[in-house]
């Protein structure tokens, strides 16, 4: 018997997960104190890294998962509707090009790269 085209149980599962990982992650961050230099990593910060760095094991995990077993389109889209969620699905993760500076310490931004040189006059 075949199974119904869509998401599977394992990644329902790694999406819920990863859902209800990032509730509680921002829940401890709201309720956490300020993290500086001298914060001892116990109590609230310590659960922070620790949720952290599950959401992290999670995402990857659940990237791997969907590599390796695509959702296969429905055959009854119409062409357009086709490219629409291709549209849909890469306009997000367009978002997130690489920046062309990053934030430096006090909040100013420093190039990656130095400035051409000037012309000489």
């Amino acid at each position: 018997m075949a199974s119904a085209p869509g998401y599977g149980m394992v990644a329902k599962i790694l999406h819920w997960l990863i859902f209800v990982l990032l509730a509680a992650q921002y829940t401890i961050g709201s309720i956490m104190p300020h993290i500086g230099r001298k914060t001892v990593n116990e109590g609230w910060v310590s659960w922070h890294f620790s949720v952290g760095a599950a959401v992290l094991f999670f995402i990857v995990l659940r990237l791997v998962w969907r590599l390796l077993h695509p959702v296969p389109q429905l055959p009854t889209l119409a062409p357009w509707e086709r490219a629409l969620t291709g549209f849909t699905h890469w306009a997000p993760a367009s978002m997130f090009d690489p920046p062309s500076d990053v934030a430096a310490p006090g909040g100013q931004r420093a190039p990656l790269s130095p400035p051409p040189p000037r012309p000489r006059r």
